[in-house]
């Protein structure tokens, strides 16, 4: 559950200053200050490789949209790419913390073959083109 923090006691907000979600709130706040907009396509990068640490599916079906929409298909490719790296990373990761350096190197080697091939397959579409059956 997430309450806005000037509702907290003012124990917790000095706490809460020390947190990472405070800091990555404070940071999108910033990029508004200083004048980037949101669907600046470096902007969506950065948000998606955010989101990518917990989750892909929230990323994929907001670039998605906006590709119907706003932003071009190249940049919604591009996000979803890097949200799909740092997700596979960030679950390697996890499973060296949790399941011992075993555990850590068996996923990361199984992460890097399913990164590498799917950049096998984003240079084989980025080379023959869109299937006709997805136009």
């Amino acid at each position: 559950c997430w309450m806005p923090l000037m509702f907290m006691p003012p124990a917790v907000q000095q706490a809460a200053h020390f947190t990472l979600p405070y800091w990555s709130l404070v940071g999108f706040q910033g990029s508004f200050w200083f004048g980037k907009h949101w669907t600046e396509p470096s902007m969506l990068v950065a948000l998606a490789a955010a989101a990518g640490i917990a989750d892909v599916d929230a990323i994929t079906l907001s670039m998605a949209r906006l590709a119907r929409s706003d932003l071009s298909g190249q940049t919604a490719a591009l996000a979803i790419l890097v949200a799909i790296c740092v997700n596979t990373i960030a679950k390697a990761i996890l499973a060296g913390v949790t399941g011992g350096r075993g555990l850590g190197r068996l996923v990361a080697f199984a992460a890097t073959a399913a990164l590498a091939a799917g950049a096998v397959g984003l240079q084989l579409a980025a080379t023959w083109g869109t299937p006709g059956w997805l136009k």
